[in-house]
């Protein structure tokens, strides 16, 4: 029993270490992908890098060969010493962790996979979106149904944010796309410190130029 004991621990020390280097891979993931967008003094960008990791994380369970070794080194994981064979298990520990300690706020991820109607994936990789990912199946017509199957991702999209974002494609896509992977999340929740609303008027937002 002792021994069945400690080989659980190291199991579980295992899976905690492989979750933060996934961790650390997304962080810098995001601080190189902020230094390469452009900037403008007029404009606020608002991206996710975890939602852009997250559908390449799908690419990646999808990917074999050079274009898998790719995604593993630009993605980060080879820097921060993420295997590749637990990549797939790290993202899954990892949104897991995400929903840990939410009870005064929402935090909802979902992830999609909107295919051509007339095609189908590999059994390995449908069941990877499923177990991983929790990848809902979308079957479209993207050749002859072009609108109808934006109209689902839009509707999809919709959903999962909480009718926040109500078109993602307003234009019916290229009618040579096969797959389109689909990560939406939604957040909302209390702040530590409270806007005083009594002491709070509309001006322009400036950062004082030290940020």
């Amino acid at each position: 029993m002792k021994t069945l004991i400690v080989f659980m621990c190291l199991v579980v020390a295992g899976w905690a270490r492989y979750e933060n280097e996934m961790r650390r891979a997304n962080n810098r993931f995001a601080v190189d992908l902020i230094k390469g967008l452009p900037s403008s003094p007029e404009k606020n960008i608002f991206f996710s890098p975890y939602s852009i990791s997250t559908a390449m994380g799908m690419v990646f369970a999808g990917a074999r060969g050079e274009t898998l070794k790719n995604l593993y080194d630009g993605f980060g994981y080879l820097r921060s010493g993420l295997k590749e064979d637990w990549v797939l298990q790290a993202y899954a520990d990892h949104a897991e962790q995400l929903q840990v300690g939410q009870s005064q706020s929402t935090f909802d991820v979902a992830n999609a996979a909107a295919i051509h109607e007339r095609m189908s994936l590999l059994s390995a990789f449908e069941s990877t979106l499923d177990s991983t990912f929790h990848a809902q199946l979308l079957k479209v017509d993207f050749v002859n149904g072009g609108q109808a199957a934006i109209d689902e991702i839009n509707r999809w999209v919709k959903q999962k944010t909480h009718d926040k974002i109500d078109e993602l494609f307003d234009d019916p896509l290229d009618p040579d796309t096969r797959l389109v992977l689909l990560n939406a999340i939604f957040f909302k929740g209390v702040w530590s410190t409270k806007f005083d609303e009594s002491a709070t008027t509309k001006k322009q937002f400036l950062n004082g130029g030290t940020t």
